[in-house]
């Protein structure tokens, strides 16, 4: 899979697939006060706007997202995040191109070290 290179500064878009209602609230008040678009998805039934994307961060639940993703030719980085992720599941996610797998509960911190390493932004 090859990587989109993200925008410089802090206008990335973020697309996230995650059905968790407390979870996405989180996320969504951590990236507005970093600056970042947010996009929440419950499904891979989403529009053209996956191409703005740089960053997508994937609920295990939603694995089957990296295949539809591969299929449309989209290059944005993948977060993996989820709970009891055997090493099994991990080296398939890894084989698929992804670099990145935060297993859950994670700091915030965390996800904002890999989106800085990501996006070259400090954040």
């Amino acid at each position: 899979m090859n990587v989109k290179k993200p925008r410089r500064g802090k206008f990335m878009k973020i697309l996230i697939f995650e059905d968790e209602p407390m979870f996405i609230g989180v996320l969504e008040q951590v990236f507005k006060i970093q600056g970042f678009e947010t996009i929440f998805s419950k499904n891979v039934d989403i529009n053209d706007s996956i191409e703005d994307v740089e960053i997508i961060m994937i609920d295990f639940s939603c694995i089957d997202t990296i295949s539809y993703l591969e299929e449309r030719q989209n290059n944005s980085n993948v977060i993996v995040m989820g709970g009891d992720i055997d090493e099994y599941e991990k080296e398939k996610i890894y084989s698929l191109g992804v670099k990145y797998i935060l297993d859950k509960p994670f700091q915030i911190d965390e996800l904002l070290k890999i989106i800085k390493k990501i996006s070259l932004v400090p954040v």
